[in-house]
């Protein structure tokens, strides 16, 4: 696998009024883009085919970037000329790629291993594989329970709720492009429900390293802080 797919064509309206006049993938973490950091470590795997989807302010993605031979790695962009949903770039792809590949959100900053989950996906013979995380919500009041005639059963105070979350990270195979028609607008969800339709599994990967979505405003601020402060 020496291929990847960063989706990079998101408005970042979550990020605003950063992203008024900076697409979120370059906004910075530390000294460098957020979107360089996810190369950069997607290089460290051997991974040098680098395919950015774009769309928002693609202009200066492309200015950044450039071929990507800074960086060691070739990048080819796809450009999205209508959104296209977090599944509709995945379609553009037939003609570059016939093997398996990787698909990254554009906003995550992490540490996944990727060899392990290449591993992972190969041993279970899967078209498609999720990378998952725990994550915990802590609800700040009282949780009744209440049986008929409302009367109280039981009650927690302040429950913590447990959760695997899609952490935007996916490997696939390249025969579930043939699920997705040329230039059709569709999202990660919609393409699950075919690639189970078509091969009936999919396969989820929970991983242990660093991650962050800093595509939340609170978010990256925190991940902002602390690149900085171990920069000093």
């Amino acid at each position: 696998m020496n291929s990847a797919l960063i989706l990079a064509g998101g408005l970042g309206t979550r990020l605003r009024p950063l992203t008024y006049a900076i697409p979120k993938p370059l906004l910075p973490i530390g000294e460098k883009p957020i979107l360089e950091l996810i190369i950069t470590h997607l290089k460290k795997f051997g991974i040098s085919n680098i395919y950015l989807s774009v769309n928002y302010k693609k202009e200066l993605i492309k200015a950044y970037f450039q071929d990507g031979k800074k960086l060691g790695v070739n990048i080819i962009y796809i450009e999205e000329e209508n959104k296209l949903g977090t599944a509709g770039p995945i379609g553009k792809l037939k003609k570059y790629i016939d093997d398996t590949f990787i698909i990254m959100n554009g906003d995550l900053y992490t540490d996944i291993n990727i060899e392990k989950m290449l591993n992972f996906h190969i041993a279970k013979h899967s078209v498609f594989t999720i990378g998952v995380k725990d994550y915990s919500i802590q609800v700040p009041y009282g949780v009744m329970n209440i049986k008929n005639n409302n009367l109280l059963d039981s009650f927690t105070e302040k429950p913590q709720l447990n959760y695997l979350i899609n952490a935007g990270v996916y490997i696939c195979e390249a025969s579930i492009m043939n699920l997705i028609n040329d230039n059709e607008s569709l999202d990660m969800p919609d393409l699950w429900n075919n690639v189970r339709k078509e091969f009936k599994d999919i396969f989820v990967y929970k991983f242990n390293e660093s991650w962050v979505d800093v595509g939340r405003m609170e978010d990256y601020l925190k991940t902002q802080e602390d690149a900085n402060v171990a920069i000093v």
